[in-house]
């Protein structure tokens, strides 16, 4: 942000298969730090969640989720919390047929961290809020996973300030949020869980297990959904590494990306790690070059990798955002230097959509306005990115139109209506209540 060099706001970049940037959003924030640390992609949102400094809330910050439109990039609505003591931001979001989960940290009355875990409706509301935790503190760093009534947390549990701590895995009811059980792991100065995913009835969790000469070592824990622990691998060197990001790849192959100081090309350098289902590591790629080069998230797709980071060795200099594209079977990665993007200029002009009542049962007005003559498309489109209705998808006359919704056949909950022209998306949240 222009404001302080130190400073940040939240930006949305949508790229194509290529690497080419389709949409980046307008810049989010305010005069403080505002940081997105996760982006899940449910069609037709994009949902980013972090932490922000410039909500004007007591203490250090709140924890935000923004909710963008997928063809756009346009902001559909945004979600602030806090406690009110400090401290708290989102480091897990999982975009369910039933709303969006989130957890995170908080900052309790008497300043320690403990473990938030909420339920939001698609219209980015809160259904409810659940916090747990140890007299020391708990973070939720790590991705949750939710099954069909458990939602499964992990992080780091009953730690100091700085050190100490064990790897959590914590399971909470997911019709209400509450504790049910929990475990741990440790045995050194500092362990923390920052990732996880799922696999039939196993998780994978990874992170970080740091030694009592300085040195950290990425952890990859396989465990039962009922808390057994089933392996434990650890992988690097006598210097630092650390992941942040696991997933698996049809029945036997677990892919883990984070940063090694022990390897590569020096400081920091991008590490992709494949694994079979027992633990065993298969093979490992490095990439970056002097400076500083990290792993953040991945996501796979076929037989492609995509990784997002950041790297201090190619862009713009300082630190730069970085997406690598992979192929996990022959482990390949881009050599430097990087392709540096840029965004692509578009003239958008306002349709002005509006839709009420809202809520509704069963008759919706909804009218828009056109400046030119041109060719849009009005969707309904379900929780789930669904599309239950098109009402017009068809060149149009300049000025005003309307069309009524009936939603007889709709069951109650709500939707997504989104216009689209040649230039300009806009999306209103739909309420059917019955």
């Amino acid at each position: 942000t222009p404001f302080l060099s130190w400073y940040f706001d939240i930006c949305l970049y949508k790229f194509s298969p290529e690497g080419r940037e389709i949409w980046r959003s307008q810049r989010w924030g305010g005069p403080f730090n505002d940081k997105a640390f996760i982006t899940v992609v449910q069609a037709p949102c994009v949902y980013v969640a972090g932490r922000t400094d410039s909500s004007g809330a007591p203490g250090s910050g709140e924890a935000v989720v923004l909710a963008y439109d997928i063809a756009r990039g346009g902001l559909l609505w945004e979600y602030t919390w806090g406690r009110g003591y400090g401290y708290e931001e989102v480091d897990g979001l999982v975009a369910a047929d039933d709303g969006i989960y989130i957890s995170g940290w908080t900052e309790g009355p008497s300043s320690q961290m403990d473990i938030f875990l909420q339920k939001l409706n698609y219209a980015g509301k809160l259904e409810w809020s659940s916090v747990w935790g140890s007299p020391g503190f708990d973070e939720a760093n790590g991705q949750i996973v939710l099954d069909d009534s458990t939602v499964y947390v992990a992080g780091r549990y009953n730690g100091g300030e700085l050190l100490g701590g064990d790897v959590l895995l914590a399971a909470f009811d997911r019709k209400d949020g509450s504790y049910r059980w929990h475990t741990t792991w440790g045995g050194t100065i500092y362990q923390d869980a920052y990732g996880m995913t799922q696999q039939g009835p196993y998780l994978y969790l990874v992170g970080i297990k740091m030694s009592q000469t300085g040195g950290s070592q990425i952890l990859l824990l396989k465990a039962t959904k009922s808390g057994r622990r089933v392996w434990e691998t650890l992988w690097g060197g006598d210097k630092g590494e650390s992941a942040r990001a696991v997933a698996v790849v049809g029945d036997s192959l677990v892919y883990v990306t984070g940063k090694t100081d022990s390897y590569g090309a020096g400081g920091n350098d991008v590490v992709l790690i494949k694994c079979d289902t027992n633990g065993n590591v298969r093979s490992f790629k490095t990439w970056g070059g002097s400076g500083t080069d990290e792993a953040h998230g991945m996501a796979t797709y076929g037989e492609f990798i995509y990784i997002a980071g950041e790297t201090g060795s190619g862009g713009a200099g300082k630190q730069d955002a970085l997406l690598l594209k992979a192929k996990g079977n022959t482990m390949e990665m881009p050599e430097l230097p990087v392709t540096r993007v840029e965004a692509r200029q578009t003239v958008e002009a306002p349709l002005d959509l509006e839709a009420f009542p809202n809520p509704f049962n069963p008759l919706m007005m909804i009218r828009f306005s056109l400046k030119v003559r041109e060719h849009v498309a009005l969707r309904v489109f379900d929780a789930l990115g669904r599309e239950v209705r098109e009402m017009v998808n068809r060149e149009l006359e300049r000025g005003d139109h309307a069309f009524v919704l009936d939603a007889t056949d709709m069951r109650s909950g709500v939707y997504l209506c989104r216009l689209q022209g040649p230039h300009s998306v806009e999306v209103k949240t739909l309420v059917v209540v019955k």
